[in-house]
């Protein structure tokens, strides 16, 4: 057992440390939640689409530390889209039933979400209001066909906008009417079993005012026949305030997409990353693409691959600069650890500190040498420092990771 404390009243991530807060019991994992208002400006840094994408990105960099412990991956990444009302889309042929160690997650859902992710070599974006885990290919196939739906919406909406100017020989649309493929969104709810097209026809059907849903009757009075998509079954689940189409673009992306995620396309980003070590890293990975910032607007050409990355950056910055890290150098905090393995302890200042840790011990074993001693006003570094002393273990501190050797 180990606890840690001091006077702000900071919860870490390893569940036995001590804190003037209530901890709630979650079913199937334990943590803690903890619920405070960004005072950050969403609208600098989130994508320009969507009120959606703002509300994800916010639910994303809210804090929560939990720690799993006999569940499946699948298991717990649903609980943490229960937990903060994502629109959480899957890759469904990935093992979500793989099964957990003992692992402590946080210290925002995000990285909650990204560390469960990783034992399916997945990642997390942000794109349509949509919070997308799957594996890369999986990810731009998905891309590529929402940009594909989006640009079909504008197209329509052009036409019915050309319809609508006066001398125009077509019937002219109402202004309502002209606005419709933009604005229309839609939310649904389905039970297990579901079948693809059933979801889509749902979708189809919503009016954009209440929550459409099917009950387990409706499916088990389905059509025999249905066969607007390769049959499956799927399990329960929701999407709130997307676009009809943008459902239909992410049921197709789960199999044999029609869009080419090698074809390149334009999109624009916040400028957040279109400098510093962000636009670096978006820079290396557009590569023949071409990128450009102006008036805080990034303008960025390239394929799927490239706006993956554009992505995944984005939402990095944004966790950046919406939950600035410590780094472990200024708050101090009363420590106590008894007979717990180093790594475990290590996991955990990490998380308390913003970083992930990297084990490179040249013998697995060493880090889970168990360490047993207590410090008073010490820093997140310093309690590192000397929990990885103990072990005969070294440390190295970096900016965005913890290395232990």
């Amino acid at each position: 057992m180990f606890s840690l404390s001091n006077s702000t009243g900071f919860i870490p991530p390893a569940g036995h440390f001590r804190s003037t807060r209530r901890r709630p019991a979650l079913t199937g994992l334990w943590g803690v939640l903890l619920a405070s208002c960004l005072a950050f400006s969403l609208d600098a840094a989130t994508p320009e689409s969507t009120v959606a994408d703002r509300d994800a990105y916010r639910a994303l960099a809210s804090p929560i530390t939990m720690r799993a412990e006999g569940q499946t991956v699948g298991e717990v990444v649903d609980q943490l889209a229960t937990t903060r009302t994502l629109n959480l889309w899957r890759q469904r042929d990935l093992d979500w039933d793989a099964e957990l160690p003992e692992i402590s997650l946080g210290p925002s859902v995000a990285a909650a979400l990204q560390q469960v992710a990783d034992r399916l070599d997945a990642t997390v974006i942000v794109r349509s209001g949509v919070v997308l885990v799957g594996r890369s290919a999986w990810i731009e196939r998905n891309l590529a066909e929402l940009h594909r739906a989006e640009l079909d919406g504008a197209q329509l909406n052009e036409a019915q906008r050309d319809e609508a100017r006066p001398g125009s020989s077509q019937r002219r649309t109402t202004g309502a009417s002209g606005a419709h493929p933009a604005a229309h969104l839609v939310s649904i709810r389905w039970p297990d079993l579901i079948t693809p097209s059933e979801l889509v026809r749902l979708a189809r059907r919503a009016d954009g005012v209440h929550t459409a849903e099917l009950s387990p009757a409706d499916i088990a009075g389905r059509p025999k026949i249905d066969d607007e998509f390769p049959h499956d079954l799927w399990p329960a689940g929701q999407l709130l305030g997307v676009a009809p189409a943008s459902v239909e673009s992410l049921v197709r992306g789960q199999f044999a997409a029609g869009a080419d995620p090698s074809e390149s396309w334009q999109d624009r980003y916040p400028g957040v990353i279109g400098s510093g070590r962000w636009g670096r890293r978006v820079r290396t990975a557009a590569g023949v693409g071409r990128m450009s910032t102006i008036n805080g607007t990034v303008t960025l050409t390239g394929t799927a691959a490239t706006h993956r990355v554009a992505l995944q950056t984005l939402l990095q910055a944004f966790l950046a600069q919406a939950n600035p890290k410590t780094t472990g150098q200024e708050a101090t905090f009363d420590f106590k650890v008894e007979n717990q393995p180093a790594a475990h302890v290590l996991e955990s200042l990490a998380q308390a500190a913003g970083v992930p840790l990297q084990v490179e011990a040249d013998e697995p074993s060493r880090v889970q040498q168990r360490v047993t001693f207590s410090a008073k006003k010490k820093t997140l570094v310093q309690l590192a420092q000397q929990a990885a002393s103990e072990a005969g273990l070294q440390i190295q501190f970096r900016d965005d990771r913890w290395i232990i050797r």
